[in-house]
């Protein structure tokens, strides 16, 4: 029996937790690995929160799979590389639970480890040069570097910096600073007696060598001295020979014979001529029924482009090869020039890099070959489905390119899309052409001066020249009330050029609402776009030329009333907008451009500040295409674009374009008009037509701005009686209304709040009278 108790006992003293404490270092474990892999094999390009590439179609290269790369990515954007210290977070925790107690995951560890982690961002993102295609610091690093350098200056960073590190180690293994004084006293006299006694052992070495040094030379002068007295007396009986007349040969040039084989591509270009056409439309069948066939304007609107021709100077170019090969020999980067292509704005140098040689190792020469160069500013990226990598140097030398020359190309005249866009020329000088129906969204960023608004009146004026207002209709957005004022009045206007935040917002409401409408004509008709609605529509216009098109159509006829253009909505300064009613601005324009491709609804939006408050995460999610002039710093470049570049450029039209459906960057010159070109186009419409303003878009509805009824009877009808003084007397106080209608201070003030609300009042300013919106009043 006794044994028996004995065994027992001895099973009860087993600890109970012992199983679920192994359970979590296997799970900690198992999760710090899981985590490492995926960050180590992450990739831009898989499937994210940022990307759009998802489904089972989507090509996973992470090894940790789908869920690694959405892992990968979210720790990554936000913490930087410093996300791997989640990776040794997790093996302290196992650590922590197989070696040591429950008692030591105190609270003090885990700010410990936050400490640490916000700190380590924080100094990747101070050594951060760019080169990268992950921001070093990620974006907790960004914004504490932005904030610290703001507040306390480059050298109180870095005491932010040395004082996090010490407290969250500190934190972590629970040692006081004292105690960690002490270690830096011990190893600074270690290192101090290791120099003492390096520098003596050194001092004896060097007075060795000195007397022996010194007894080479004195035997060295004695044999020199022998040998200079031996050929003076063999030089004195030497007979001077007067030798023939012989002309030099001229010097070979200084460049090397490797650069002779380089080739210079020389790009054709084509002059614009005086007679060129745009091709018209064929009119409908529609458009013979209402005996109304817009002419489309020829390219004799626009000014004569001067003949320019490209200027080469080979021998530059080779030098500026050369130059280029040497330059980045003497920084340990081999490899040579295989190709120069010379442009209107930029020459492109091809370099092919020895193998081994990291393509950041040359991006981060930019600046060390922009003074070997003398150039104003060089860019450096890769060059997609090449070996090589181009250096893009500016010309001495710049040429303007005129929209006169891409509208009378080919690529513009016979391209089939209403929304063609022109956007400028690459750097070989080819125009190129965008179509807003594949992009589906355009997003326009870049600094006060860098040719934004001109690009925005070029793309608007190569519409202008291509459609007419039964292709396409535009809604103008101007809160500048400069940029786009010359478009007023035109056919293709749905209402007048908006200078209000106010009304744009609204208008961007109605946009949404139409874009549901036309879902519901297509679904209706059982098409899945807005090509396959007005095909079907001409069909049977086609087949019933003679009868009304609601009397023949099928479904109901009070629905369809014949072909729908595209809608077109151009924000010129989407910054302005977002100050005054971000959110509904906001929400409309994520609406609109995750939903209105189908339906012909297309956003192009342009900004002046490219923060993350403007162009928010949504935003730029839902906007693939994308063009970045000029900014000021890598952080807006990255806002824009992802990526660093925009922060290089020369500005007066140098962008960066990202196309749809692809992350490869274009860098294109954008094309120049004149006021006097735009002016000109525009006349031309406003002479054939007046505009047909839809007077539906501004108005409230009782969701959105109108008299929206609420739970009390007799408040609305307080309410009607109040708009009614209001839209009377042109007067909105507090105080008035409460004299009138004979209410308390806070009735009045609930009902003139509410005015403002839905709309009907300008928001108060101090020591201004309210504002009276009476157009927005039923």
């Amino acid at each position: 029996m006794a044994v028996k108790s004995k065994t027992k006992k001895t099973s009860s003293t087993t600890p109970k937790w012992q199983d679920s404490k192994e359970l979590f270092v296997l799970i900690f474990l198992s999760l710090s690995i899981y985590i490492g892999i995926s960050l180590y094999s992450y990739a831009p390009t898989d499937p994210s929160l940022q990307t759009n590439t998802v489904g089972q179609t989507a090509v996973v290269s992470n090894m940790g799979g789908l869920i690694g790369s959405y892992i990968a990515d979210m720790l990554l954007t936000t913490f930087g590389y410093a996300a791997y210290v989640w990776v040794l977070l997790l093996l302290g925790y196992a650590m922590y639970f197989a070696f040591a107690c429950f008692d030591k995951l105190t609270f003090q560890t885990l700010a410990g480890w936050i400490l640490l982690l916000t700190t380590s961002a924080l100094a990747l993102s101070v050594f951060d040069q760019g080169a990268s295609v992950v921001a070093w610091g990620g974006w907790i690093g960004i914004k504490t570097q932005t904030m610290l350098t703001r507040y306390t200056g480059l050298y109180g960073m870095w005491i932010c910096i040395a004082t996090g590190f010490l407290v969250a180690m500190t934190l972590m293994i629970s040692v006081s600073l004292a105690q960690f004084s002490i270690v830096f006293v011990v190893c600074g006299r270690f290192f101090y007696r290791c120099y003492l006694a390096c520098k003596t052992f050194v001092g004896r070495q060097s007075l060795a060598l000195k007397k022996a040094a010194r007894k080479m030379l004195k035997k060295e002068e004695k044999a020199i001295q022998k040998g200079f007295q031996a050929i003076k007396q063999d030089t004195q009986n030497v007979i001077p020979i007067k030798r023939p007349h012989v002309e030099r040969a001229p010097k070979p040039s200084s460049l090397p014979e490797s650069m002779a084989a380089v080739p210079i591509v020389i790009p054709e270009r084509k002059v614009a001529t005086e007679d060129a056409k745009l091709p018209e439309r064929e009119p409908s069948v529609e458009d013979k029924a209402k005996k109304s066939v817009y002419k489309i304007p020829s390219t004799n609107l626009l000014d004569e482009v001067e003949n320019q021709a490209l200027e080469i100077d080979r021998d530059t170019l080779l030098q500026n090869a050369s130059i280029l090969e040497n330059k980045l020999k003497d920084f340990g980067v081999m490899g040579k020039v295989v190709e120069v292509q010379p442009g209107p704005v930029v020459t492109m140098y091809e370099f092919e890099p020895a193998p081994g040689v990291k393509v950041n190792k040359i991006t981060a020469l930019g600046e060390d070959l922009t003074l070997a160069l003398k150039a104003l500013s060089v860019r450096i990226a890769p060059i997609p489905g090449k070996s090589v990598v181009g250096i893009e140097v500016a010309n001495k030398k710049r040429q303007v390119v005129y929209i006169k020359d891409i509208i009378a190309d080919d690529v513009f005249m016979q391209h089939k899309s209403k929304l063609a866009i022109t956007l400028g020329k690459d750097i070989s000088g080819t125009p190129v052409v965008g179509d807003l129906r594949k992009m589906p969204h355009l997003l326009v960023a870049g600094a006060t001066g860098s040719g934004k608004s001109v690009s925005v009146n070029s793309m608007l004026a190569s519409v202008l020249c291509k459609a007419t207002p039964e292709d396409v209709r535009m809604i103008l957005v101007d809160p500048k009330m400069l940029e786009l004022s010359l478009y007023d009045e035109i056919p293709h206007l749905l209402l007048p050029v908006v200078t209000d935040p106010r009304k744009a917002s609204a208008a961007l409401k109605w946009a949404v609402r139409e874009m549901e409408k036309r879902y519901r004509l297509m679904a209706d008709l059982g098409v899945r776009n807005i090509e396959g609605y007005n095909a079907k529509v001409e069909n049977h216009m086609q087949k019933h030329p003679r009868a009304s098109y609601e009397e023949n159509m099928e479904v109901k006829p009070e629905t369809h009333e014949g072909r729908m253009p595209f809608i077109m909505i151009v924000i010129d300064e989407l910054a302005d907008l977002m100050m005054v009613a971000s959110k509904d601005v906001e929400d409309s324009i994520i609406r609109l451009a995750q939903m209105a491709r189908a339906s012909g609804i297309h956003l192009l939006l342009a900004t002046q500040r490219p923060s993350v408050d403007v162009i928010t995460g949504i935003i730029k999610a839902n906007m693939p295409s994308r063009i970045a002039f000029k900014v000021s710093s890598k952080i807006d470049s990255r806002t824009i674009l992802d990526g660093n570049g925009a922060e290089q450029l020369l500005g007066a039209g140098d962008m960066l374009y990202m196309p749809p459906g692809t992350s490869k960057i274009q860098r294109l010159h954008g094309s120049f008009i004149s006021d006097d070109e735009v002016a000109r186009i525009t006349n031309f419409w406003k002479e054939q037509a007046k505009p047909e303003y839809n007077e539906e878009i501004l108005k409230p509805t009782t969701e959105e701005g109108g008299i929206a009824s609420s739970d009390d009877p007799e408040e609305d009808e307080m309410y009607r009686q109040a708009l009614e003084i209001v839209k009377e007397r042109q007067v909105a106080s507090i105080s008035y209304i409460q004299r009138r209608l004979r209410i308390g201070y806070n009735r009045a003030a609930r009902l003139v709040e509410r005015m403002e609300d839905d709309g009907f009042l300008a928001p108060g300013e101090v020591g201004k009278p309210r504002e009276v919106l009476t157009h927005q009043m039923p």
